[in-house]
């Protein structure tokens, strides 16, 4: 992953100011994926709360772990995997980029400045890239 201390320290603190309303970020974002994007909400659970649950825990463990790429890759890897049973297209993952970033920049007004909009978009592409990659090889097999 090509990130920068500094963008990695941005991501950091950014995602602490959201870490506070964490559940209310989570149902953000997929009221915004369902809205912009309603052919995915087949995709996930009537229920929506362990799902939301999930996107904060993962979110949280990559931010966590974005210093040092290697000790979290094999982890990203293999939710590329598990998204591949989900029917997650590559297609997906933009869509899903979009929403990430429009709901950041809703909960952090300010605090999202051009220089987080960009760190949290390089990271979402390598992240990304990485998952894509990674349920592309598996499907290969």
């Amino acid at each position: 992953m090509t990130l920068s201390t500094t963008q990695t320290q941005v991501i950091q603190d950014t995602f602490s100011r959201i870490v506070p309303r964490a559940d209310e970020f989570a149902e953000s974002f997929y009221a915004t994926l369902f809205q912009t994007h309603p052919e995915v909400r087949q995709l996930f659970p009537n229920e929506m709360a362990p799902q939301r649950e999930k996107l904060i825990s993962t979110l949280t463990f990559v931010v966590r772990g974005l210093g040092d790429f290697s000790r979290i890759q094999s982890a990203v890897e293999d939710l590329g995997v598990r998204h591949v049973s989900y029917k997650a297209s590559p297609a997906l993952y933009g869509a899903v980029g979009e929403c990430l970033i429009r709901t950041l920049a809703d909960f952090l007004g300010a605090h999202f400045t051009t220089d987080a909009r960009a760190a949290w978009q390089t990271a979402y592409k390598a992240l990304s890239d990485t998952m894509i990659g990674a349920g592309q090889a598996r499907m290969a097999g």
